[in-house]
């Protein structure tokens, strides 16, 4: 492979920038959802403490925590401990739907115009 001026391979330099480029695209993303969370004054019980995002599908962990179903499931095939106090989670770790929080956001959503209303642009 050829070198670039910085004596790595050309397409190493390219992914650097792409990879670059994508986490500043992620931060972007995520300012934007933390003002508008703000803005919009939603709720703390209401946003997953790991995506940082209004849970649509909150389950509670045996932590005693309610996360957002994808965000938990994601953390734990990477480590089997809370996400919020760091201890060891007892396994098989259980996922239980918090139906009653699900109900509130729901209402939450419905009363400031839907899911589009309150998702970034």
């Amino acid at each position: 492979a050829e070198l670039g001026r910085e004596g790595r391979p050309e397409p190493e330099r390219a992914m650097g920038k792409l990879e670059l480029l994508s986490r500043v695209e992620e931060q972007r993303r995520a300012a934007a959802r933390a003002a508008l969370l703000e803005e919009v004054e939603v709720p703390a019980e209401m946003v997953c403490p790991i995506s940082s995002d209004i849970m649509r599908d909150p389950v509670m962990c045996s932590d005693g925590h309610t996360y957002e179903r994808s965000a938990i499931t994601e953390w734990l095939k990477r480590r089997p401990s809370s996400p919020l106090t760091n201890q060891p989670l007892p396994q098989p770790v259980q996922l239980i739907p918090n139906h009653a929080l699900r109900s509130l956001i729901s209402s939450f959503v419905d009363k400031r115009g839907g899911w589009a209303a309150l998702t970034p642009r």
